[in-house]
Order: C-alpha cells, then structure tokens, then sequence
C-alpha cells in the first residue's frame, strides 16, 4: 500500500497543484462543537501555519499517547512529520485541528488518510493530556465520521496498540469491529462500514452536519438518554456491568489494512 504522505517539499508542492479539488476544505472551514459534558471546542483543517501549534500539542500528549498515535517509541515529532501533517490535499488526506473555543489552545488532533480509490480511510486521534474526560475525543470522532461519509468514504478504519484500551472501548462503543492487524500481534485494527450507516436522506456529497452526540466511554459517560444514538450502531451494552461487555477478542483477521502512519 504506497504511502499518501508526500516525502519532500517538491512533492508538497505537486500535490496541492494535482489534488485540491471541489472536495478541498481550507483552514476557513470551521465547525463548533459541543460535548456532552457541555466543553465546546472549535475544529477546522490544519493549514502550513499550524506547524507550531501542532508541535504544541503533540508535546503536550503522555509519552503513551504518542507512542499510541504514530505506533513507535516517539520522544518527540520531528519537522518533517509536522510539515508532512500541515501540507494537506485536503480531499485524500486532512488533519483535523479542535481548538479550545474559551482560550484558543489547540487541544486535539485527528488524521483522516484515504487509499487512492477514496473507498477505504484511516483515522487516528490525538488528544491534549489536561483535557482528557470531557468527550472531547468521542466528539471528534463523530465529525470525522460526518465528514467520511460526505465524501463517499464507504470504510473507516484506526490501527491500534492493543495497550490502548482507553480507544478500543471507545471505537468499538461507537460501532468499530475490533481483529488482528495482519503481521503485527501488537496491534488491533478496528473497522466501521459508514456505508451500511448511510440515511436514505443522505447523499454522499452533503455537507457534514454539526455533531453533538453523548460521550459513551465506560469511564467518562455522566449520562445517557435511551433516545440519542451514535452514528453507528454500537456493538456494546451501556446498561451492563464492565464484566459482561462484549470482549474484544480479535475477530476473522481483515485483508489490506491502511497503514498512514
């Protein structure tokens, strides 16, 4: 599976000439967001001048949760991967930015990296470490998915340590399908069909709605009301105790996970 990230500043150039599209968003589009928990955070696509703030951020995530975002030992994130993840063609690929509404501080940030064919996409989140249990992380994901499905994205899939028990609860509540990621006993790979999802009402080239759902992570949800769902019909059991959750035992091992990472 080639790589959707360019490797020099050439190649930067040639894909915002040959890719920016109908489809391209711009640091212009914004979307306010407010969790269950009532935190209200602003996303919007990252642009070349977010490199910084970007770097902010990833250095202000738990050694864990970095590792757990780029899948290796990271003490810190380099220039290159910076620049890699702010020089977007915003259609194939986009960086999500939430944004602090109260301060402005950049608080999280999610990946979206579709194969060639547009059919099938990664997404990866990252997550401030004092802004942890406020929803934000299942809000997010939310509006990622909205967005996923606008642009005709049939398959979502996140590749996960199987350490980070935090995200695989969280995703699999939302309606992820956990198996083995081939090669690698490590990891999980965790699969959402959007395309199963799709309203009747809704075309694959509407624009993405504002999500405000519940935050459903066992350990962080203050409420729930029997009459709000997700966006994809969740495969665990709000009103059981943690000892009869479905387990995440891997499931039939899929076939060519995306791997942008």
């Amino acid at each position: 599976m080639p790589t959707l990230h360019p490797s020099s500043a050439a190649e930067i150039k040639d894909l915002f000439v040959t890719q920016t599209g109908p489809q391209s968003r711009t640091a212009n589009d914004r979307t306010g967001l407010t969790t269950r928990t009532g935190f209200e955070f602003t996303v919007r696509p990252a642009s070349p001048e977010d490199q910084a703030a970007l770097d902010g951020l990833f250095s202000h995530l738990t050694p864990d949760d970095l590792r757990y975002r780029f899948l290796s030992p990271v003490k810190r994130v380099g220039p290159d991967v910076l620049a890699l993840m702010t020089h977007v063609d915003h259609k194939q690929s986009e960086d999500f930015l939430g944004f602090n509404t109260a301060n402005g501080r950049l608080i999280a940030n999610a990946m979206l990296a579709a194969s060639p064919g547009g059919e099938t996409a990664e997404v990866a989140l990252a997550m401030d470490r004092d802004y942890k249990h406020k929803g934000i992380s299942w809000t997010l994901l939310q509006h990622v998915i909205q967005v996923a499905k606008a642009r005709g994205i049939k398959k979502l899939q996140s590749i996960e340590d199987r350490g980070h028990k935090d995200a695989i609860a969280l995703e699999r509540e939302i309606g992820f399908k956990a198996g083995s990621y081939p090669g690698d006993a490590t990891l999980m790979l965790l699969e959402a069909d959007l395309q199963a999802q799709q309203r009747p009402d809704e075309h694959p080239d509407s624009p993405p709605a504002p999500v405000e759902y519940p935050f459903r992570h066992p350990s962080e949800r203050p409420d729930q009301s029997p009459t709000e769902q997700p966006l994809i019909e969740p495969d665990r059991y709000p009103d059981r105790p943690p000892d009869e959750q479905p387990s995440i035992d891997p499931e039939p091992e899929p076939q060519e996970p995306l791997n942008h990472r």
